[in-house]
């Protein structure tokens, strides 16, 4: 079933809108890149300073060669983290009732 990733990385809300705005085809290559590597699925939300990714796995090893990207980083620093990201990994169980 995979895993079930949780990034929480405090951050200027205002500045992660600007610039993902304007650079909508870094976040497309990025993606494209994150699904070659085994992402299935991945979701932004904005909370009050920070960023949240929930994102879909094959397997752990995968997210954590793709998240360990110098290049990836780098893009979150300009994308307006202010901080260490916070990750949780956790094995997708497929429970009844989810959707």
């Amino acid at each position: 079933m995979g895993v079930l990733i949780v990034i929480t990385v405090p951050a200027d809300a205002a500045k992660f809108e600007a610039f993902t705005a304007a650079n909508g085809a870094r976040f497309t290559e990025m993606s494209e890149g994150a699904k070659a590597a085994g992402c299935t699925s991945h979701h932004f939300g904005v909370g009050d300073g920070q960023i949240v990714a929930v994102d879909h796995w094959d397997n752990a090893e995968h997210f954590q060669q793709f998240f360990s990207d110098p290049a990836l980083l780098a893009l979150m620093g300009e994308m307006g983290a202010q901080g260490e990201p916070t990750v949780t990994i956790a094995n997708a169980k497929g429970f009844p009732g989810e959707f």
